[in-house]
């Protein structure tokens, strides 16, 4: 009769095993919360001390997010020299990521036309509209461009799905392109992050929060599946500039 394997671990020990890296990933995410709540209110105490009264709501939102992506990055910096985990800053394979962007691109246009001109009106009565694109557009093009997709990246993808994958990374559907717990867990951090907070209350767009937890699990796959951050980067910015777009045109039609 064969004996068990000296390395066998009894149930017990596996329960045990099981719960340590639940608690460890629980307590990461109320970090991550933590963190990013954080960062995000340093960014917005730091444009109120800063800018004029009227500069705008896109000066302040520029330096809304260079701050949080400074602090993001400052915190990227520490982890890196004490860990061994890999933030994704790097081109990767660009045939595999311009390929993943062109067709997330072209899924979110089409849903975004469908949504704006028949599916919102169907519901409503009146087109779809994205908070995002109010306000002048140039303005709101260089912020999407330039601004919006680099800073929370860093933040919800680069930061929060590497640090979690360095506790367990969980496949929960997908091969070649897996669907993974730290990217859905990061895609909800990120939806949240839409939600306003005030002591008026709690406020948010519905279309806006479904459509930041839709791209923030796109962005989570292509960045754990390139391996970069670069392309996450690449399709939030894009895809956002054709939000506004699309909203604009459908208001104009």
């Amino acid at each position: 009769m064969r004996g068990a394997a000296p390395n066998a671990l009894t149930d017990g020990e596996t329960r045990e095993l099981a719960r340590s890296w639940m608690v460890r990933y629980a307590v990461v995410i109320v970090a991550l919360i933590l963190v990013q709540t954080l960062f995000s209110e340093a960014g917005r105490l730091l444009a109120d001390a800063i800018l004029a009264p009227g500069s705008g709501r896109h000066a302040h939102m520029w330096v809304h997010h260079a701050t949080q992506a400074i602090l993001a990055l400052a915190l990227i910096a520490f982890l890196r020299r004490r860990t061994h985990l890999d933030f994704g800053f790097r081109f990767g394979s660009i045939s595999l990521g311009l390929r993943a962007v062109g067709v997330c691109l072209g899924v979110t246009t089409a849903a975004l036309v469908a949504y704006d001109a028949w599916i919102a009106p169907a519901l409503t009565g009146q087109a779809g509209s994205l908070p995002f694109a109010e306000g002048p557009r140039l303005g709101e093009l260089a912020f999407q461009l330039g601004g919006s997709g680099t800073s929370e990246e860093i933040l919800f993808r680069s930061l929060a799905i590497t640090v979690l994958a360095g506790i367990r990374s969980v496949r929960l559907v997908g091969t070649r392109w897996p669907l993974t717990l730290e990217t859905l867990v990061a895609a909800v951090l990120f939806g949240a992050a839409h939600v306003q907070v005030s002591t008026a209350g709690v406020a948010a767009d519905p279309g806006q929060l479904v459509f930041a937890f839709v791209m923030g699990l796109a962005q989570g796959v292509i960045f754990q599946r390139t391996r970069s951050i670069v392309w996450p980067m690449l399709l939030h910015s894009a895809s956002n500039v054709v939000a506004c777009l699309v909203v604009w045109y459908v208001a104009a039609s």
